[in-house]
């Protein structure tokens, strides 16, 4: 099946436009050419793209099926493109960095502000994901460099991270939290008394592993997690909007604690110490930019969090 990439294009621009007029004045050619062009990619695919009707033009399920992959090979063919056309004396260092989701507004904004300053020419891309996602990619050399929460375990364990670099830019914890005027608080809860409730925790796997297991080794029933996300926004919604329990980093919810919204639990069973770690290859010699990609982190991330 051959398919031109410029049918494509007209598939997209007719999707997004609602109609072959508006997006032939768009594209600066004639509805005829893009009825043709559209018929042509109809035949390749097999399959009707549009419906046209008295009220206009519909994109059909099957175009619903295939709009979001046709952007996608748009967009990787003008990267691929874009590779070659910057002269060699202008060429822009790429730098990959993979972030815990709750550290893109904790000294991450500081860091990569500062590093738009410099003179270099770098392209400095984050990524985000969990802190098991993160490492993966750091062993595949999809990042140069990940800072993440790691459990405070992590590190000593030689024999399974022996290619790994932890790099401690600071102490951290998990902490039990809980929106200020919670029936919780009504009397000092017991284990007990929390394996009753709902939680909120986030989507990292060796924090549901602790929570739990702190209830399961008192032989008490682990309560559910009724949401597991790396989003930090939906972490104090459901805390201070749903009643939700839940688990945070300490330095996530300090302004809150400060203010007497949510306060924290008093029970040292559910606080876990963590460490804001920067995690690197240990096989992999940075280059001169990297290096101040990861030096101007960790300046900025101890600055924030330390």
């Amino acid at each position: 099946m051959a398919i031109d990439l410029r049918a494509l294009e007209h598939f997209v621009n007719v999707a997004e436009s609602s109609g072959f007029a508006a997006a032939a004045r768009k594209m600066r050619t004639s509805q005829p050419n893009l009825s043709r062009s559209i018929a042509q990619l109809e035949a390749s695919m097999g399959a009707k793209l549009f419906e046209r009707t008295t009220r206009g033009t519909a994109i059909t399920e099957e175009g619903r099926r295939l709009l979001p992959h046709a952007i996608s090979i748009i967009n990787e063919m003008a990267r691929a493109e874009a590779l070659f056309e910057t002269p060699p004396d202008e060429e822009i260092e790429r730098i990959a960095i993979g972030v815990s989701p709750s550290l893109l507004y904790q000294g991450l904004p500081a860091a990569l502000g500062a590093l738009t300053q410099q003179p270099d020419k770098r392209n400095i891309v984050i990524s985000t994901g969990t802190l098991e996602e993160l490492l993966a990619q750091v062993r595949k050399h999809a990042v140069h460099a990940a800072v993440c929460i790691v459990p405070d375990y992590m590190s000593g364990r030689r024999s399974d991270h022996a290619d790994v670099t932890f790099e401690e830019l600071a102490d951290e914890e998990m902490i039990p939290v809980a929106r200020g005027g919670h029936p919780v608080f009504a009397r000092a809860p017991t284990m007990a008394d929390l394996s009753g409730h709902d939680w909120v925790v986030p989507h990292q796997m060796s924090v549901s592993y602790r929570f739990e297991s702190a209830f399961f080794r008192r032989n008490l029933t682990v309560p559910p997690q009724r949401l597991n996300c790396s989003s930090m926004h939906l972490l104090r919604t459901a805390m201070l909007d749903w009643s939700l329990l839940g688990i945070v980093p300490r330095f996530l919810v300090e302004r809150e604690l400060a203010e007497g919204t949510l306060r924290v639990l008093d029970m040292p069973e559910l606080h876990f110490p963590y460490s804001l770690s920067m995690i690197t290859l240990k096989s992999a010699i940075p280059t001169e930019g990297v290096a101040a990609v990861l030096q101007s982190l960790r300046t900025h991330m101890q600055r924030a969090l330390g």
